[in-house]
């Protein structure tokens, strides 16, 4: 759910309605409901943004639903017993003007395909090659290509979208520096480099489109990821020698009723990055901004052009030293390091007639951002795709939206590890590791939010922020954020389940005679282990009675409700279950008209 300002406590009146819609929720397949909502009782996306903020009611990326919490009812208790009742009613009125999250996301990925190290194995020195089998299929392939003059389909799909081959690979670029790749395949949702022989560990690169995150999510589009490679290598122990490792990370956040202005560029504050990485401190906030790029060449930006990236993108520094090559050229070494994309800190604003369509800030850099008119870029560049994305998170065609991205490259990703930690930063190599830390990597960009900032003095408060401005005082690493900023600080990004190889699993068909027969099969053995084979009279009814017994006095030890586990389970199945009164609140007491003097 959108994570907003905190909200003033829901009134008596309020709790009621709520108490309504969590009966008809608890009623519900998995306790959830989606698009179309019900009208009766009424609800509503901002009703349930309204409940989100007290955790009664989160939204689900995975399926688009409204999920009602388990424990609604105790929850529901304390929100009734911190409340005075009020005789007036609240003030319903719409709040369209306040800044809310939509949603928020990874939008691109970038996945390098390592190859293992160099060892004197020629067995181990095979694995380090593409393999034979498929290399052969993609220069088939691409001579198919050039020939045809066009794109063709290759033998895999990813999500049934079929991998196409390209014509041509990727070459370095003009001044011979980067990387050139010998196969490209790519469709709507990714975007796959290949060489015929590793360049240090570097063998192939993918990248992960926004439209597979948005639409199937980090966990399933990296699993499906890995399933396509691994059908591609269709050899164990070569693909099992490969190390997926993230390389670039773009996260966004999509903020309604939030349009920032070019003068609002004096009051965002950043850590100045001159040709380095560097963990920044509160000392170094602020620069100046000079305009450089513009915002289509970074929204499009690598690898969708045809010149060939840095080594650094791919690689880390000791790997680039370890190249055959660097040893020959120490200048082309240099210039292969954390230095290659840094450019000074600056900031562009665009314009979309008398509007500021977008801004950049460090455009290049091991770490950069954009904000941007995302409904703008939606309706130039087609992608249509996010209008229902936007509208389940409670936005509407009459409210502003920019986007909050930033990019983090892999020199900011090996320094923030050399800070953590080769083992505690782990997680910043692994890609499923990495789509567990989104708030971590958030935080380490846009700071912490009030409630999380335990030493505001000491650490420092992101890379950038919004402030607000003071009159008496100059020194701007003092100023206060903006309240704006700490909604865009509290964006929540979800969690994801450990990574699961994609299989094929068996459909689960629930038989009652074969329940049946395996409960009487289960009340045999529990006879024979009390003992009870030994009596002559022995019926299946006092078996059962027996059973009944001990189960519902475990059942008083667990406090637990026969009927709520039965109603849970049926839930938990996709099946609907009566609607029971919560009893969680007091009857309402009947309306008494008050009597005047004189009435008899």
């Amino acid at each position: 759910m959108p994570k907003g300002q905190p909200l003033p406590p829901p009134s008596h009146r309020q709790l009621r309605h709520w108490e309504a819609v969590c009966v008809y929720l608890d009623s519900q397949p998995f306790r959830a409901v989606k698009h179309p909502l019900p009208s009766e009782p009424p609800m509503s996306v901002k009703l349930f943004k309204h409940m989100g903020c007290f955790g009664l009611v989160r939204h689900s990326n995975w399926d688009c639903t409204y999920r009602l919490h388990r424990r609604w009812r105790a929850m529901l208790k304390r929100l009734w017993d911190g409340v005075a009742d009020e005789a007036q009613p609240e003030d319903d009125t719409p709040r369209d003007e306040t800044p809310f999250i939509v949603d928020a996301n990874a939008d691109t990925i970038y996945v390098s395909l390592l190859a293992p190290d160099v060892e004197d194995d020629d067995e181990l020195d095979k694995l380090r090659l593409l393999p034979e089998h498929l290399n052969d299929l993609c220069q088939h392939l691409k001579e198919k290509a050039q020939e045809e003059d066009k794109a063709v389909p290759s033998l895999w799909s990813l999500f049934g979208c079929e991998l196409m081959m390209y014509k041509a690979g990727v070459g370095t670029k003009g001044n011979g520096k980067g990387i050139s790749w010998s196969y490209l395949f790519r469709n709507d949702y990714v975007m796959l480099l290949l060489r015929k022989a590793p360049l240090g560990r570097l063998l192939g690169s993918v990248r992960l489109s926004a439209k597979l995150l948005w639409q199937f999510g980090p966990q399933v589009a990296l699993d499906g990821v890995r399933q396509m490679v691994r059908e591609m290598w269709s050899d164990a122990q070569a693909f099992y020698a490969l190390t997926f490792r993230l390389s670039q990370l773009h996260l966004a956040v999509d903020v309604a009723n939030f349009a920032p202005s070019p003068a609002d560029l004096d009051r965002v504050l950043t850590h100045s990055k001159v040709k380095a990485v560097h963990v920044p401190s509160v000392d170094d906030e602020g620069a100046d901004f000079p305009s450089v790029g513009s915002l289509e060449d970074y929204l499009d930006d690598v690898p969708d052009d045809w010149d060939g990236l840095p080594l650094d993108f791919y690689l880390d520094h000791d790997e680039i030293a370890d190249l055959d090559d660097a040893d020959e050229d120490d200048e082309e070494e240099e210039d292969l390091g954390d230095e290659q994309h840094a450019d000074d800190e600056g900031a562009t604003v665009y314009l979309y007639g008398k509007r500021a369509s977008g801004f950049t800030f460090s455009p290049g850099s091991p770490l950069s951002a954009a904000w941007y008119n995302k409904e703008l870029e939606e309706r130039t560049s087609g992608k249509v795709w996010m209008r229902e994305i936007h509208q389940a998170g409670g936005w509407q065609p009459h409210m502003s939206l920019f986007r909050v991205e930033l990019r983090f490259m892999r020199p900011i990703m090996r320094e923030m590890q050399n800070t953590l930690g080769k083992e505690a930063g782990a997680w910043l190599d692994d890609p499923w590791q990495a789509i567990q830390h989104y708030h971590d990597f958030w935080a380490y960009g846009v700071g912490l939010p009030p409630e999380h900032d335990l030493a505001p003095d000491v650490t420092h408060r992101g890379w950038m922020r919004l402030t607000l401005p003071q009159v008496n005082d100059k020194t701007r690493g003092r100023w206060p954020t903006d309240p704006v900023w700490h909604i865009i600080q509290r964006a929540d990004f979800g969690a994801y389940t450990p990574p699961q190889a994609l299989s094929r699993s068996k459909l689960i068909v629930h038989d009652a005679v074969a329940i049946d027969a395996e409960i009487y099969g289960l009340l045999r053995l529990r006879s024979v282990l009390h003992g009870r084979h030994e009596e002559t009279t022995l019926t299946l009814s006092q078996e059962l009675r027996a059973f009944a017994n001990d189960m519902e006095d475990w059942d008083e030890v667990k406090n637990r409700d026969y009927t709520e586990e039965v109603r849970e389970k049926a839930r938990s199945l996709g099946r609907g279950v009566p609607l029971m009164p919560s009893q969680v609140f007091p009857p309402k007491k009947p309306y008494q008209r008050r009597r005047k003097l004189g009435d008899a």
